[in-house]
């Protein structure tokens, strides 16, 4: 997931051309409501022996409790609680509920999985195709990367370098499905996904954002 810090700094600059009190980061967060963030990423990398991308997630900002959990068939089969965030190291499979709690006992959301988006088959080496299927009512968006891993001199894995990285043009999106394209042929080798979210407003100004980008290959 993505925070758009770019849109916050615009706020700032323009309440300051307003003549209006500049106010630190977290009491502006604080007076417009907290932000809720719950994200279901599963998949495949060019790089699986260093890298997982498979993880269910919940945040909250400002600071504050928060839980995760995945029920499958009215059984909790797997659960995080953490201040400011939860992980999980699995992911739902399709039907299973997926819920976020700020603090414990107290649901912000919660979704059924249905593991969308998913990526077109015809979206591969040698094409500029992006499209695919999703949940209605989401925004979709793409993108693709491509990583090298970084080594000391004993060869020994130190982290990753990311040696590319460009988003698709999403023309259309209707219904369950969208479409699109890059702006140069997809490479081999390198990792393509699929992003769809769903923003909802909660009282006292508060936001809750479910992402899904089940879709990295």
């Amino acid at each position: 997931m993505r925070t758009n810090g770019i849109s916050l700094r615009a706020s700032l600059v323009a309440a300051l051309a307003l003549g209006a009190t500049a106010v630190p980061t977290a009491a502006w967060a604080s007076a417009h409501g907290p932000k809720y963030f719950l994200n279901v990423s599963e998949g495949e990398t060019t790089l699986p022996e260093y890298e997982s991308v498979a993880s269910t997630s919940g945040r909250v900002e400002p600071n504050a409790q928060v839980a995760v959990s995945i029920v499958r068939a009215g059984t909790t089969v797997y659960r995080d609680v953490g201040e400011g965030g939860a992980w999980i190291s699995q992911v739902p499979q399709v039907g299973d509920l997926v819920t976020l709690e700020s603090p414990v006992g107290n649901t912000i959301g919660s979704i059924v999985y249905d593991g969308l988006p998913t990526l077109d088959p015809t979206v591969c080496s040698g094409s500029t195709n992006f499209s695919g299927a999703n949940t209605s009512g989401f925004t979709v968006e793409g993108f693709f990367n491509s990583k090298v891993l970084k080594r000391d001199p004993y060869g020994h894995v130190t982290g990753v370098h990311q040696t590319s990285y460009g988003e698709p043009q999403v023309k259309t999106l209707s219904g369950t499905t969208f479409g699109g394209s890059f702006l140069l042929p997809l490479s081999l080798g390198e990792n393509v996904g699929a992003v769809e979210s769903l923003k909802t407003p909660l009282p006292g100004e508060a936001t809750y954002t479910y992402t899904s980008e089940p879709s990295a290959r």
